[in-house]
């Protein structure tokens, strides 16, 4: 169960359902006209607020949406009584009892702002399996900076802070109090009474074990449905052209603006859809770039605010360039792959999950020096063969991993609820 539109659960349902589990989504998004709003069996319990809100705005137009999948409920001002309204129709409508385990999206429904929300979805769903997708920015760039600084590995950053949690500051807090007290991601990683959890990146388990010492778990990747999965690529261009999704900040916006103004003789497909206003942003970005070069604005560009057809923006590019800062997992770098396209993007462990290891990787070191993408996206054209086979034989190992973490989670399932039936 989720409280807003989420493409992971959507497709995690999907996946259960593919290996024979009758599994369901509760959610309080409602269907859109004209959006992608998944195909997995789904319980659309919508609050009239929400349904209200829906009709009374325009996503596409003023640019808040997701480029899949609308986000509603959570994002709403009166968020809190939204769900007490969300939980109170679910109640009504739902037999809680008839599901043996729900996987309840936490991140969404924040345990800090809505104890007794939490309090009520427990009782409705005593067995439950949490899940949530991102740990704070601010630690993953702390751990960053220690990797990059310290010459050390993840694994050992990680284990010197896990060293450090039971150090108390001047408050009394020790550091994993402080930490839970103070990010608000990591605190929806923390619930006590859950049965296990899931994960959606091997990094994000190791993160989460180390700082909270969570350490029943399942990692299980975002999937994609098998209608993603080319055997061949489908197009070559006349003119190399790169694609890129959501040209904000957080997203390495000023890198894509970068390689459009320093490329002429490539072609860029930039889809605006995503968290923030990537239209807005690619254009004050692309503004002020030209200004800063003295040069007449470039040409050599589309900025798309909306597809409906997600598969073909991928198919019409030779390259994927996915300049982001942090991920929780790096889902489009997935995406792109499974279409053949190749990607360029950031050297970053949850990327390099989402992409099997078979991309192009701007090490950390060089993320900020615009000119090491342009370097990247003219090394990806000239040997463009090798990128092409080597992305071929990622989307292999992806889709091969994906099958058998659907198997596995089944059993991993099936194990939870048995040891909730002997208790």
């Amino acid at each position: 169960m989720w409280g807003g539109g989420e493409v992971y659960p959507h497709r995690l349902v999907e996946a259960l359902c593919s290996v024979g589990v009758d599994a369901w989504g509760i959610t309080a998004t409602p269907e859109l006209e004209g959006m992608d709003n998944g195909s997995a069996p789904t319980l659309r319990i919508t609050p009239p607020e929400v349904t209200n809100h829906v009709e009374s705005h325009n996503y596409i137009e003023e640019g808040d949406y997701n480029y899949k999948i609308i986000p509603m409920m959570f994002s709403l001002p009166n968020k809190d009584e939204l769900v007490g309204s969300w939980l109170r129709e679910i109640e009504q409508q739902v037999d809680c009892e008839s599901f043996d385990l729900v996987i309840h999206l936490n991140q969404t429904l924040p345990l800090r702002e809505g104890e007794l929300h939490t309090e009520k979805i427990k009782r409705m769903f005593p067995n439950r399996i949490t899940l949530s997708y991102d740990i704070d920015k601010v630690i993953l760039l702390d751990l960053e900076m220690q990797v990059r600084d310290t010459h050390r590995n993840y694994d050992e950053v990680l284990q010197m802070f896990n060293a450090m949690l039971d150090e108390t500051n001047e408050e009394g807090l020790t550091l994993a109090e402080e930490l839970k007290e103070h990010n608000k991601f990591l605190h929806t990683h923390s619930e006590p009474e859950e049965k296990a959890r899931l994960y959606i990146t091997e990094f994000n388990k190791k993160v989460v074990n180390n700082l909270l010492h969570k350490e029943k778990g399942f990692v299980f990747h975002p999937p994609l449905d098998e209608s993603w999965w080319l055997s061949e690529k489908k197009q070559s261009n006349d003119v190399f052209t790169i694609g890129a999704i959501n040209p904000i900040g957080i997203k390495g916006g000023d890198m894509i603006v970068d390689a459009v103004v320093n490329n002429p003789d490539y072609h860029f497909r930039v889809l605006a859809g995503g968290w923030g206003n990537g239209k807005r942003a690619f254009t004050d970005r692309l503004a002020h770039k030209s200004n800063f070069y003295g040069i007449d604005h470039p040409t050599n560009y589309e900025l798309i605010d909306y597809v409906d057809d997600i598969k073909g923006f991928y198919d019409s590019l030779d390259v994927f360039m996915f300049p982001s800062q942090t991920e929780g997992y790096g889902q489009v770098a997935s995406e792109a792959m499974s279409r053949l396209v190749p990607v360029v993007t950031k050297d970053y462990p949850t990327i390099r999950e989402a992409s099997h290891n078979h991309a192009y990787y701007v090490d950390v070191k060089d993320y900020a020096i615009f000119g090491k993408w342009s370097e990247a996206l003219r090394e990806v054209e000239e040997d463009y063969d090798y990128w092409l086979e080597r992305t071929e034989n990622g989307a292999k190992l992806l889709k091969e991993r994906q099958n058998q973490e659907c198997l596995d989670l089944k059993l991993f399932l099936e194990q939870i609820s048995a040891e909730v039936s002997t208790a």
